[in-house]
């Protein structure tokens, strides 16, 4: 019973993955992260790139956990209206659609914040590894989720202006 939620997560990722792979260039991302840590060198003599790795997933998981909460009330709100102002049927299909979006944004969050132990099954030789593969995938999906949470955004604007008008 324990291993649903896993089964749930890996199922969620790779839907998420197809579309988020299809939307952006993620050869360009990993080359321009890799040039990025290519000139970091800690102060202490360290590997920096590990550093300059763990930095960016940890101001990826801030911007994940603010999108999560705009994106939690912005459907709440969708929600609400949906259930309680509107009997048009075009207006509701709109609210669907963007309920459904708002849905695939907050998989998109919460598949950046999650921990990096739960990729379990897949070896890595080093930890640079797995931090680049996870940045580069946590990167392109906030991507995906900031432009899309924008247009979302305005639809729900849009949508509130047609019904209160």
């Amino acid at each position: 019973m324990h291993d649903l939620p896993k089964k749930i997560y890996r199922q969620c990722d790779r839907l998420l993955l197809k579309v988020v792979y299809s939307l952006t260039d993620v050869t360009l991302i990993r080359n321009s992260l890799s040039y990025e840590a290519k000139y970091l060198v800690s102060p202490d003599g360290m590997d920096g790139k590990v550093e300059f790795f763990s930095m960016w997933l940890s101001s990826i998981q801030t911007r994940a956990s603010a999108s999560i909460s705009h994106i939690s009330i912005m459907l709440g709100m969708t929600i609400i209206l949906l259930v309680n102002k509107e009997p048009n049927l075009f207006i509701s299909g709109l609210m669907l659609i963007e309920v459904g979006l708002y849905i695939f944004l907050l998989l998109g969050c919460l598949s950046c914040v999650r921990s990096l132990t739960l990729n379990d099954g897949v070896v890595f030789r080093n930890l640079r590894a797995k931090y680049k593969i996870e940045l580069v995938r946590r990167f392109a999906t906030m991507q995906v989720v900031n432009s899309f949470l924008v247009v979302a955004t305005l639809l729900f604007f849009i949508i509130v202006v047609i019904v209160i008008v």
